[in-house]
């Protein structure tokens, strides 16, 4: 990919359809209009492990954990955005503000919530800490809104 001096590269972790319904339509809505704009960006859906670019290239992702790890030290996009409601993969996405990358985090539903008061007390300190450190956190509605603010 070519950056540009106009537009950042963008980089989306969530799911493009199939399936439909909740963030695969905002994410699919999202790069449609992005790429009418003229912005680069690659998507990486780790549901159906593949990677598109805007220029229509795709490929594979043989190991969500190993990719993940990969990305999280060797991340090239100019903003990463997370739309994906596993919080392994919020929780790694945020932390790599702490490596210099601009972070954005997108929580629209109440995946977030269920994983902070389900899990123990060990995964609410590590999802709080990574959510904080996002360079932008971006809540659906007010509700969510407010159960981010109270996690600091």
């Amino acid at each position: 990919m070519v950056r540009s001096s106009k537009n950042p590269v963008i980089a989306f972790l969530g799911p493009l359809p199939p399936p439909i319904g909740g963030y695969s339509i905002d994410l699919q809505r999202l790069v449609e209009r992005l790429g009418k704009e003229g912005y680069q960006y690659t998507v990486y859906d780790l549901l159906n492990k593949r990677w598109v670019r805007n220029d229509g290239i795709e490929g594979k992702i043989r190991s969500r954990l190993w990719w993940m790890l990969k990305y999280f030290f060797f991340a090239k996009e100019d903003l990463i955005c997370c739309h994906h409601i596993d919080w392994r993969v919020r929780s790694l996405t945020g932390l790599m503000t702490l490596l210099g990358e601009k972070t954005l985090i997108s929580v629209g539903g109440q995946g977030l919530q269920d994983s902070v008061e389900k899990g123990s007390w060990l995964k609410r300190k590590f999802i709080a800490f990574s959510l904080r450190h996002y360079s932008c956190v971006i809540a659906h509605n007010p509700v969510i809104s407010k159960f981010c603010l109270s996690l600091g």
